[in-house]
């Protein structure tokens, strides 16, 4: 069964060819584009200062669907606008484990140029005056995937 908000979401995405997409049997695949969908969607809903039933709904989602790169990239990306609108957020964040989560989509990604651009830039926006994340990023491996991220030829993260 499809989680109540992946269901919601509709199919969203679900031209298919797009890149990392892991392939699986039809439902999970359509899952894991509802998935793409429901981060866009929450994306486009972005005003609100505190989001931490987001977060978790974004970090679940990265946890659900660790193999599907797109997912991530959105993901990640949904991270670091969060991030960005309140202290709150970053403090979410890092409760819910994202900053592990951040680092092991860059490590299962590598060579994915988008989803190491998103990350480098959540793990940046989480510890921008924050001791608290800059503690959990150094901790969870963050300092060593963000220089991996940025010192690749084939990634260039920063390009």
């Amino acid at each position: 069964a499809m989680d109540p908000l992946v269901q919601a979401a509709g199919g969203a995405g679900r031209g298919g060819g797009q890149e990392g997409v892991v392939n699986g049997p039809v439902s999970e695949h359509a899952g894991e584009q509802s998935a793409v969908g429901a981060l866009r969607r929450l994306d486009a809903n972005k005003e609100v200062s505190s989001r931490s039933e987001e977060i978790r709904e974004v970090i679940g989602r990265m946890r659900r669907y660790r193999g599907n790169v797109v997912v991530q990239e959105q993901a990640a990306k949904l991270l670091r606008t969060l991030v960005d609108i309140s202290e709150r957020n970053k403090a979410a964040v890092r409760e819910e484990g994202g900053v592990a989560d951040l680092v092991e989509a860059m490590r299962m990604h590598q060579d994915h140029k988008g989803l190491q651009r998103e990350a480098c830039g959540a793990l940046g926006s989480l510890a921008r005056l924050n001791e608290k994340n800059k503690q959990a990023i150094a901790r969870d491996g963050g300092i060593q995937v963000v220089v991996a991220a940025l010192s690749a030829p084939s990634t260039g993260a920063l390009e």
